[in-house]
């Protein structure tokens, strides 16, 4: 997904407010940024907020990645049984655990990659809920698959989340499928009863186990978002949560408090706060309660849609007082691009956390917002297709080669996630960045009007700025940016101002944007800045209209020879 047009930065000349001093933050300032970033997660109230939960608010929206690690029929390549669960014992019948295991690493392979999260980023999404099997980590009598170091094997999970730090997303961990089955639907991947889960001591031991491994895995990474303990948990599924649920619930929450304290963790309610009760009942701290919105058999009815929406919003702010964020882990809005519209503005508004349901899926609609161009002719029957077969079937998942965009729904979601619903998203680093370090363009903090994807920043104009945030100089100084930039010739010598801490902050440089050739034909272009020392803001302002440039990455660095005070020098010089 590429900008077609983008404005934003290049050129080559330069002025500087006051050449040849070198800047250095206040005091008060220095102490705030010199302790660098972090993105790591915890609840404040009704918000989450970054910096351990003293920063900016963070709203986690994006998407389910649905049907990767559990299968359910409706919606994923499986043919010829009802369940994961006895697809795996099929394939292991037919083809020993290896071959199964061959098999379905080829089709996890295919169905995500990176460039799966390139295209969720580029919609400008701030999270993914991934859904896990505990099948895929543990064997069935609650001993651990082990990696080859002989530790429990995490490796699919931690890819996930390797993944998304690097693309600037959160990730929720849930629990789908737990051991024995939690609700008893093919979405946990165990069809039966309302699942083994509530009776089975073995069961609830293994779940503790799994959870408690999990967290003690991921405690100090800030990618992850939190914990979804347990998907749509129900004794009697789909009726809502009960009190054995919500007990259930406070035994993993201490089983993963014994060994991570700071991660928030989720709760679900299923489908109304009538079934959970404040956190302070159980004394749950850094939580937040989660929910799933279905309006079933109303699915091109927009006043039934729009009241349904209405009511849950109603519902949310009458339970206001339980002070915990809300999070609509799954939903979907059906036929009407209207009644999607709808329901994105009032979760925006309400300042929900919202995760739709879900990425892809075989031919479902409006399920997702990618469906399979052929999904008949590749999905194996896993019950009489050759090993050679299923395998084949599994490898046509690819987002590029098989799959075709539901149009509406990413334009939906990209009008949700941009403009002025553009979020504060993950960073791709901790702590401090070495400004001398090249700082692709999209890894922005924040930003106001610029248009983003992979490949940088457009559409950027004048009274637009981008933030880089806790950009480490060092206490020799700096006094060079290096900008690879782009510009047609009709837009060029409008001005990029850098700014110091905030958009009206001390101004270190004026870069004045000369013509590159073209939009798509980048530059490196070198200009002096102040000299500037210890850790800042960097904020790039626009100035003079529209369309001033597009930016691919920027760096600092320090000339050869300092420059000494007097008059600004003016001029770039090309590298």
């Amino acid at each position: 997904m590429k900008l077609t047009r983008r404005h934003a930065l290049t050129a080559p000349l330069i002025t500087l407010a006051t050449a040849g001093l070198a800047w250095a933050m206040p005091a008060a300032a220095a102490e705030t940024a010199a302790a660098g970033h972090s993105n790591f997660l915890k609840t404040d109230g009704r918000l989450i907020r970054n910096q351990h939960g003293s920063g900016d608010a963070i709203y986690l929206r994006g998407v389910n990645l649905g049907g990767w690690q559990v299968h359910e029929p409706w919606m994923s390549p499986l043919a010829g049984v009802n369940d994961d669960y006895t697809m795996r014992k099929t394939l292991s019948q037919r083809f020993g655990d290896s071959g199964r295991d061959a098999l379905i690493a080829a089709y996890q392979d295919t169905y995500l990659q990176e460039k799966d999260f390139i295209r969720l980023s580029d919609l400008g999404m701030s999270a993914v809920r991934l859904p896990i099997y505990y099948l895929n980590h543990m064997n069935e009598d609650g001993s651990w698959k082990l990696d080859a170091n002989g530790k429990p094997d995490l490796r699919r999970i931690e890819w996930v989340v390797k993944m998304a730090k690097k693309h600037r997303l959160y990730v929720i961990l849930d629990l789908h499928g737990a051991p024995g089955s939690q609700n008893g639907a093919d979405h946990s991947g165990k069809v039966g009863g309302s699942g083994q889960l509530w009776n089975n001591a073995t069961y609830q031991a293994q779940t503790m186990t799994f959870w408690r491994t999990v967290a003690e895995r991921f405690k100090n990474n800030s990618t992850v978002a939190g914990y979804d303990l347990l998907n749509e948990p129900s004794t009697n599924y789909p009726s809502p949560a009960t009190r054995e649920v919500l007990d259930m619930y406070d035994r993993i929450y201490r089983e993963i408090r014994s060994v991570d304290a700071n991660h928030v963790i989720f709760m679900e309610g299923i489908w109304d706060w009538s079934a959970i009760t404040p956190p302070s009942e159980y004394g749950w701290t850094n939580v937040c309660y989660s929910f799933h919105y279905y309006n079933w058999n109303n699915d091109s009815n927009y006043e039934a849609q729009k009241a349904y929406t209405d009511a849950k919003v109603a519902d949310e702010q009458a339970h206001a007082w339980y002070n915990v964020p809300h999070h609509v882990g799954e939903f979907n809005l059906f036929s009407l691009q209207t009644s999607w519209e709808y329901a994105l503005n009032r979760y925006n508004e309400a300042g929900w956390h919202w995760t739709s349901w879900t990425y892809k899926g075989t031919s479902i609609g409006n399920w997702a917002l990618y469906n399979h161009s052929n999904a008949g002719a590749n999905t194996p029957n896993v019950a009489t297709d050759s090993y050679a077969t299923i395998e084949a079937k599994w490898r046509h998942w690819d987002v590029e080669q098989d799959m075709v965009a539901n149009t509406m729904l990413n334009t939906v979601f990209k009008n949700a996630l941009t403009g002025a619903n553009s979020l504060i998203r993950n960073l791709p680093y901790e702590g401090t960045w070495p400004a001398k370090d090249k700082l692709q363009a999209q890894n922005f903090y924040n930003q106001s009007g610029v248009g983003f994807d992979s490949n940088g920043i457009g559409f950027f104009d004048a009274g637009d700025w981008l933030r880089y945030t806790s950009l480490d100089f060092g206490s020799k100084g700096l006094d060079r940016i290096r900008l690879r930039l782009a510009v047609d010739a009709a837009y060029a010598g409008k001005t990029i101002e850098v700014r110091l801490d905030s958009v009206s902050g001390p101004l270190v440089g004026s870069i004045t944007v000369p013509d590159t050739g073209g939009w798509t034909t980048y530059q490196t272009f070198t200009f002096p800045i102040q000299s500037t020392t210890g850790v800042h803001n960097v904020y790039l302002v626009g100035k003079g209209g529209s369309g001033i440039a597009n930016l691919d990455w920027l760096a600092f660095g320090a000339s050869k020879v300092r420059a000494l005070p007097g008059p600004s020098p003016r001029g770039g010089s090309r590298s």
